[in-house]
């Protein structure tokens, strides 16, 4: 979301610098409504990204596919922190 409120351009010398775009004044329905308990939508959608990102880029470290044997994932008793690491797995082993 914020690659889209900020926008790179090149100045006259040819180095790449960024314009500063004003925040949304509003806040998500989901975010409201999450109250810091669960994750959000868009917080699932990053996690989920950064995961796929993660297995492009290091192929080598999922080796076997998922099971408690091979992988485990550790978080704190929050719902949010559960729910983060269930969307970082999902994208780490999403077709295996």
């Amino acid at each position: 979301m914020l690659n889209r409120l900020i926008e790179p351009y090149r100045n006259g010398s040819g180095i790449i610098t960024y314009k500063k775009v004003k925040l949304p004044s509003t806040i998500r329905d989901d975010f409201k409504t999450a109250a810091n308990k669960e994750m959000c939508s868009q917080g699932e959608k990053e996690m989920y990204g950064i995961a796929k990102r993660f297995a492009a880029k290091f192929p080598e470290v999922l080796l076997h596919s998922y099971s408690n044997n091979n992988y485990s994932f550790v978080t704190t008793d929050e719902l949010k922190t559960a729910q983060s690491a269930v969307a970082f797995a999902h994208g780490l082993f999403e077709g295996k």
